[in-house]
Order: C-alpha cells, then structure tokens, then sequence
C-alpha cells in the first residue's frame, strides 16, 4: 500500500474512525497505532514486518523513560489570575480562530 493509493485512501480515513472510537474507550491508543502500522506496512511487504517487529522491540527496552520525565501535566489558570492580575480577552475558541486565521494567511504568503 502506497501512500498515493486507493488502498490507503480507505485506509487512513478507517484507522482514523476507529482511533477517535478507541479514543473513547480506556485502550492503550498507542498499542492501536502499533498494530494499524504493522498493518500499513504489511499490506506493502508482509516479508518486512519482521524486521519492523525487531526494531520496535529494540527501540522499547533501548530506549526506556528518562528520569526527569514527567507521565502527565496539567495547567491551571488560577495562578496567572491572582499572582499578575492578568485575565484573557478571548475565550480558547475565539483564540484557535484567531490562530487558525493567521495560519492561513502564512500559507498563502509562500
């Protein structure tokens, strides 16, 4: 499968569906990404997955979580507010408009 393929035309949109699914669920969505790769990558050459498997099991017992590494991080507002004073102007959606916006108006420029 090629990535300019009718194959992954129906592919990609099938393992998005299900990924915003899983998203829901209490599933690793990182075992799904492995196994809808080991798919991908199949469908081209099933005779490379072994040396895709051997990789990723490298790369996992290589490559373990650093030290100083954090698992999860999670922000509050409240600080900003009652240490500077300060209180935004736009809601989050009126900001990722704005972003967006801007966004579109850099591609046009090149």
């Amino acid at each position: 499968m090629l990535f300019n393929s009718i194959d992954f035309a129906i592919f990609l949109p099938i393992i998005f569906i299900l990924y915003c699914f899983i998203a829901n669920k209490n599933i690793k969505l990182q075992n799904f990404l492995i196994v809808a790769s080991y798919l991908f990558y199949g469908w081209w050459d099933w005779r490379f997955l072994s040396l895709i498997a051997f990789i990723t099991i490298v790369n996992y017992s290589i490559g373990p979580r650093k030290s100083g590494d954090i698992k999860q991080i999670y922000v509050n507002g409240n600080l900003v507010d009652t240490k500077l004073g300060w209180e935004p102007i736009e809601s989050l959606e009126q900001a990722m408009k704005s972003d967006w916006d801007w966004q579109k108006k850099q591609i046009t420029k090149y």
